[in-house]
């Protein structure tokens, strides 16, 4: 059968396709078969011809490879959990607290224009010629914890003569919360209790203070087993040269206004000077005292909240007096504000 030129072209290429396809049927492909192949062939010369030109260029030609991604950032650290243990803003008109002393000094009084919010607040009576407006108590529950916080509104009238303690943290053993109860005057060994209060100076600015009781406080100066509350200060019978307080002035406390005042207090590590008490006047950071020691033993902690309403350096009131107190809360830390 005589060949075109055409017909040779194509018959001159068969071989080279065939030769490729062996191991397929000898049959001539299918037109669709066909340019499958003839596809895959296309894409495998192309693949090797790369290949072969980048084995071929010199390694300082090739692109650098991209840098690795950078690690996720990790997670924020959890905040700090804050519980509340105990609030009291006296809008049900009565007194829900656990322990009592110095009599009926202490009323709720409905007023909404004198309140600190709401419409009612509490009056603490201090009576003619006593060492005060007593107490109340509330106990935290056991076992206890390691850091409390309160925050407090007060306000004292401008004819309030002396200082007066404003409140504090008892700390008591996890077996008995009453062995921080009854123990004024007494000198803490680490074991027993200990106590963390605020309190005013009996000064016509009324300037606050630390007043703790802590195992090493100093004794009395006559030298006998007595000891009353210490401010960290020049005052103490020390003159708070062992571990003084730091305090940030002004410290006064203004008159016929509403205040508020925060108090947090960390308990040290038995063995270790690591606890700190602070407290706040109005969102300022007025004082701090840290390096120190509450306890000696682990079973010491803080069991309850004390509203103390004595008089401070003096020893009775000239007068019959009264101040008064509003929203109360007490958590297990500072709230964010």
């Amino acid at each position: 059968m005589p060949t075109s030129p055409a017909f040779g072209r194509t018959r001159a290429r068969l071989p080279r396709i065939t030769g490729l396809i062996l191991g397929l049927s000898l049959s001539p492909p299918a037109p669709a078969e066909l340019q499958r192949l003839m596809g895959a062939i296309v894409v495998t010369q192309i693949s090797a011809l790369t290949r072969s030109c980048r084995a071929s260029e010199p390694l300082s030609q090739l692109p650098p490879p991209p840098p690795p991604a950078p690690p996720p950032p990790p997670p924020p650290p959890p905040g700090e959990k804050i519980d509340t243990l105990f609030r009291e803003d006296f809008e049900s008109g009565s007194l829900n607290w656990d322990d009592s002393a110095g009599g009926p000094t202490h009323v709720v009084v409905r007023d909404g224009t004198l309140a600190y919010s709401g419409s009612h607040y509490l009056k603490i009576l201090y009576p003619l010629g006593v060492n005060g407006g007593g107490s109340l108590s509330k106990f935290l529950g056991l076992p206890g914890y390691t850091k409390a916080f309160v925050r407090y509104h007060f306000r004292i009238p401008g004819n309030f003569a002396g200082g007066t303690k404003l409140f504090m943290f008892r700390g008591s053993r996890i077996d008995n919360v009453w062995s921080s109860f009854g123990v004024a005057g007494s000198c803490p060994d680490g074991t027993d209790f200990f106590l963390a209060n605020v309190v005013t100076r009996p000064l016509p600015t009324l300037p606050l203070r630390f007043y703790s009781y802590y195992p090493g406080m100093a004794r009395e100066p006559n030298g006998s087993s007595v000891c009353w509350g210490r401010y960290g200060d020049s005052y103490d019978p020390d003159g708070g040269s062992k571990n003084p307080a730091t305090y940030y002035p002004p410290l006064d406390v203004a008159r016929d206004v509403w205040h508020t005042i925060e108090f947090e207090v960390q308990l040290n590590d038995p063995g270790q000077a690591n606890g700190v008490q602070r407290f706040w006047l109005d969102g300022a950071l007025k004082a701090e005292w840290g390096n120190f020691v509450f306890r000696t033993s682990p079973n010491l902690r803080i069991t309850a909240f004390t509203l103390e309403s004595s008089m401070n350096e003096i020893g009775s009131t000239p007068r019959l007096e009264e101040m008064y107190v509003d929203d109360i809360l007490v958590t297990t830390g500072r709230p964010v504000r």
